[in-house]
C-alpha cells in the first residue's frame, strides 16, 4: 500500500484482501486506487462520496443539455421542426 497524496492510496489486488478492513475506515478521507500487474483496475471510495460525485455529474449533464437545447432553439427555424403526427408516422407508431 502506497500513499501518493493526502487523499489517495494505491494498493495491489493481492494486498487489498488483507488490508480491506483498515482501508474501509479511511474511505471518508481517502480514495483507493486498486492496481493489478501495474495497471489501475478500480477505485474504491466511500458510498457518501460516490453519491456526492454522482449528483455532481447529473447536475453537470443537466446543465450541458440545457445549454445545448438553448443553443439549438436560438439557431433553429420553424421548418426545422416536425409536428406530432409526422413524428409518430416516422417512428412507426401510427399508420400512414
Amino acid at each position: 500500500m502506497v500513499q501518493i497524496s493526502d487523499d489517495t492510496i494505491i494498493i495491489g489486488t493481492t494486498e487489498l484482501r488483507t488490508e480491506m478492513p483498515k482501508l474501509t475506515k479511511k474511505l471518508d478521507e481517502q480514495k483507493v486506487i486498486v492496481m493489478s500487474r501495474g495497471k489501475p483496475v478500480a477505485v474504491i471510495e466511500s458510498f457518501k462520496n460516490y453519491l456526492k460525485n454522482e449528483k455532481l455529474i447529473d447536475e453537470f449533464e443537466d446543465w450541458v443539455a440545457g445549454h445545448i437545447a438553448k443553443e439549438r432553439f436560438e439557431n433553429s427555424k420553424p421548418e426545422d421542426y416536425i409536428d406530432h403526427e409526422t413524428l409518430m408516422k416516422r417512428l412507426g407508431l401510427k399508420d400512414e
